[in-house]
């Protein structure tokens, strides 16, 4: 006759070797590595000859009349080399992902679109944040175009960013007060 001592030896043994494979098994997938981040729209391949222009980011709110706000993603275009730059060669913008213009004194100049391979909608917006026009940017296009009023800010969103969202003339981006045009 058999103790019941020796009918336990193997379903102990059973579970151990059980305990083990799980504990291996998961001490594996710790290990491994989580999946690469997506590629940041941010990171351009230039041609060639073409130096890096680094852009600060904020994000800043647009607030809406009917009191609707969103949160913008944006890089800040606010030294003569960063507006020159401005969204050159960029082929991808984020979902609320734009640039900001920050003008030393407010300005009639234009704009254009030329080395951008995106339909981009541009706001000019006055020294309180309010949008006064909005204009469109052909990809590639080197027409200027100049809204009808003085702008101290200028931003620029994915075509049809602006309609989708229902924003309006007299909307406001809200700027702080330390954002501003830095001396060359």
């Amino acid at each position: 006759m058999r103790s019941m001592s020796s009918k336990l030896v193997p379903a102990r043994t059973g579970l151990i070797l059980l305990a083990l494979s799980a504990g291996l098994l998961l001490a594996c997938a710790c290990r491994s590595q989580p999946p690469p981040p997506p590629p940041d729209p941010r990171d351009v391949s230039l041609p060639e000859g073409v130096e890096p222009v680094p852009f600060d980011t904020r994000f800043l709110d647009l607030e809406t009349a009917d009191g609707r706000s969103f949160t913008l993603d944006l890089e800040i275009a606010d030294t003569f080399a960063r507006r020159t730059r401005g969204l050159m060669h960029r082929t991808e913008l984020g979902p609320d992902a734009g640039m900001l213009f920050i003008f030393p004194e407010e300005t009639a100049g234009p704009f254009w679109n030329r080395d951008t391979p995106l339909d981009l909608d541009i706001a000019f917006l006055g020294p309180d944040g309010r949008l006064i026009e909005l204009l469109h940017l052909e990809a590639l296009s080197t027409e200027l175009v100049a809204p009808r009023l003085s702008y101290l800010y200028a931003l620029e969103m994915t075509r049809g960013w602006f309609a989708a969202r229902r924003v309006q003339m007299g909307d406001r981006l809200r700027v702080p007060p330390d954002l501003v045009a830095l001396p060359e």
